[in-house]
């Protein structure tokens, strides 16, 4: 599976873009690659989008433990704030990304730092976001150092 990283400074938002099979080993390492980002405290915006998955490994067990890893990272990350990652789920009906989707949102019960809603579309994105649907076209590979 590939995994694209990109960020849009101006939109305080990351984009997770995935294509090929998933495996439970990957998604983690994704998310131990969002460590810095989230210590930056710039972003409080992501996209995992899943549009292009052909595939996944995931798991009930698996994905419950990655969500409680990333809101665990975010509350030392945003210590002392009341920031909230809002995060966007996006994948067709009825393909093996919206299987993923709903494995995460299926089990992201009790987590303080994050709130996630499935979609299909970045317009969907923006409106959940509350910003315009150029954000696409500002996306750049991310950059940590840009963030802080």
């Amino acid at each position: 599976m590939t995994f694209v990283l990109c960020q849009s400074v101006q939109d305080h938002l990351i984009y997770v873009g995935t294509e090929g099979r998933n495996t439970a080993d990957q998604s983690i390492q994704v998310r131990e690659a969002m460590d810095p980002v989230f210590a930056a405290g710039a972003v409080d915006r992501m996209v995992f989008d899943c549009r292009e998955m052909t595939g996944h490994a995931l798991n009930g067990s698996v994905a419950r433990a990655i969500l409680v890893a990333n809101n665990h990272a975010l509350e030392r990350a945003w210590a002392g704030t009341p920031l909230r990652l809002r995060l966007a789920l996006m994948a067709e009906p009825g393909s093996p990304g919206r299987g993923v989707c709903r494995l995460l949102t299926g089990h992201a019960y009790d987590l303080d730092r994050l709130t996630m809603q499935m979609m299909s579309t970045e317009d969907e994105a923006a409106e959940f976001f509350g910003i315009d649907g150029g954000w696409p076209d500002r996306l750049v590979p991310l950059d940590p150092a840009t963030l802080a």
